[in-house]
């Protein structure tokens, strides 16, 4: 075959160093996604002052830091009360960005979460905008974020998905998202990325 198409060995080659190219791309990311994980600088927590808002909230889910931060640029401008959303899952390591890579991928895949926050109800009654703010992991909001908005009773609230990542808003896919809000009774009213 190859004595027969003379031009075959050099496009194999082509192809092999692209190939060889890529890889090294995918293995020069992940270990900086591992790198940053482990030299984030915590942000300055936030606490709400009486009287907290009782129509806006914010909750999140931040696997190293940078979702946190935002969620509480965003809970400060309005004194809003914040729903900090936890997994055991997903730790700051190599196996910790696979597991998420293919929780991502696997849209059945809805992982155990907990929630944190200063009151007794996790999401008020009285709230009727609700900011939920995480990274993306593969062009879609992070699992924990899925799995929270598939807990929570979002009758006549609006949702605001906040979104931090590499892939720009145009790669960032919120369908998921927008079908569990409308599924629980609210509607994803806007969207926002952070690249």
């Amino acid at each position: 075959f190859l004595a027969a198409h003379p031009h075959s060995t050099s496009t194999m080659g082509r192809l092999g160093l692209l190939l060889s190219a890529t890889a090294a791309v995918f293995v020069a990311l992940i270990a900086q996604h591992v790198y940053l994980d482990n030299i984030y600088i915590e942000s300055t927590e936030f606490v709400p002052t009486n009287p907290v808002s009782d129509v806006v909230q914010v909750a999140y889910y931040s696997r190293a830091g940078s979702s946190e931060a935002v969620a509480r640029v965003i809970a400060s401008h309005f004194n809003a009360a914040l729903l900090k959303i936890t997994t055991e899952r997903y730790p700051l390591t190599l196996s910790g960005i696979w597991d998420g890579v293919r929780s991502s991928m696997d849209p059945t895949d809805i992982p155990r979460i907990s929630l944190e926050h200063r009151d007794q109800t996790p999401l008020k009654k009285t709230v009727s905008h609700l900011f939920v703010v995480a990274p993306t992991w593969m062009s879609v909001p992070a699992p924990p974020l899925k799995a929270f908005l598939l807990r929570m009773n979002l009758k006549e609230k609006n949702v605001t998905l906040v979104t931090l990542g590499t892939g720009g808003k145009g790669l960032v896919n919120n369908q998921e998202i927008n079908d569990v809000v409308t599924k629980r009774g609210g509607q994803l009213s806007s969207q926002m990325h952070f690249a």
